[in-house]
């Protein structure tokens, strides 16, 4: 699993994203106990607006960590924002600068 989040933050490095992409969603798969690859995955599809992959990654994590007993942290306060951008009005509330999480 190092290996592929080696050669994932290198593929970032070298701006092929999707490659980056592809590794660390492996690590996911495969149930990595290290925050490495939830992290970058999370920092990815943020930037990409693909919000329901962010939450996808941050639920997968929090569902590893749990069943390793491991602690997570900031995973619950990202799945908070996320769905409190999701209720009516929350944009408005926030002003012309939040995140429209659609």
């Amino acid at each position: 699993m190092s290996t592929r989040n080696v050669r994932g933050k290198q593929a970032e490095k070298e701006d092929r994203v999707a490659d980056a992409v592809d590794l660390y969603e492996l690590n996911v798969t495969a149930c990595a106990t290290t925050p490495f690859p939830y992290r970058r995955l999370g920092v990815i599809y943020r930037r990409q607006r693909r919000f329901a992959d962010e939450v996808r990654v941050l639920e997968a994590q929090r569902a590893t960590y749990a069943a390793h007993g491991l602690e997570v942290s900031g995973v619950d306060r990202r799945l908070r924002w996320h769905a409190f951008l999701q209720r009516p009005g929350s944009r408005q509330m926030l002003g012309p600068r939040a995140i429209d999480p659609r």
